[in-house]
């Protein structure tokens, strides 16, 4: 597919490169930007090969990027972000190089985001799926998780504790029932659990990792 090139960045948006390198990772890794429309990022491949880039779903918030496939070495795609009315949206995606081989994943917010994290009730696993999982995200960003049938309890089985402000902890059906939180760690890795509170769904837990990085 061919590269998309925009002439020109629209007034009052924010530019923003990120460049894939050699090993296919993005740097910035993830990234926070300000909020409002006309946000424009330019993914510039400087892996050596063909890459292609795709994003996560990220329900209820907006689609924000088209999927990027065949992007070839030194091209580069520029798209205006999708956001919602408030001007804020986040998205996790994968770089995929010629093989269809995954790296990442890798993270953007703008403005208050928040990324979406849904638990659904996974009879086989007798335990909670969460999705997507993992995620990244950038520093002081925002997180809705929320359910899909149940409530559960949230655990932070870290050396750190819960990441989040408000602390996360437990989550109940439907997203707007859930308030966002903010990350207020270290760039690392943090496991957690899930655990639905009703009694006849057993006592499996499931779960997930948030990573949060940085350039």
């Amino acid at each position: 597919m061919a590269a998309r090139h925009l002439p020109h960045v629209p007034e009052g948006a924010v530019a923003l490169t990120i460049a894939i390198d050699g090993t296919n990772t993005a740097h910035p890794q993830a990234v926070r930007i300000a909020g409002g429309p006309n946000q424009q990022i330019t993914f510039t491949n400087n892996s050596g090969g063909t890459i292609s880039i795709q994003f996560e779903p990220n329900p209820p918030g907006p689609t924000m990027f088209s999927n990027i496939i065949g992007l070839a070495n030194g091209a580069t795609d520029t798209q205006t972000a999708n956001v919602d009315l408030n001007g804020n949206g986040a998205v996790n995606y994968y770089v995929y190089d010629a093989n269809n081989n995954p790296y990442g994943p890798f993270g953007i917010e703008i403005g208050n985001g928040p990324l979406y994290v849904s638990v659904t009730y996974n009879a086989a696993k007798v335990a909670g799926q969460c999705t997507p999982d993992p995620i990244a995200l950038p520093s002081s960003a925002h997180l809705v998780m929320y359910s899909t049938d149940y409530n559960y309890t949230v655990k932070w089985p870290t050396s750190f504790g819960d990441p989040f402000s408000p602390l996360l902890t437990s989550v109940v059906p439907g997203a707007p029932n859930n308030s966002p939180v903010q990350e207020v760690a270290n760039l690392q890795s943090y496991s957690y659990t899930v655990k639905s509170t009703n009694p006849v769904l057993g006592t499996g837990n499931g779960g997930g990792r948030v990573i949060v990085k940085g350039s």
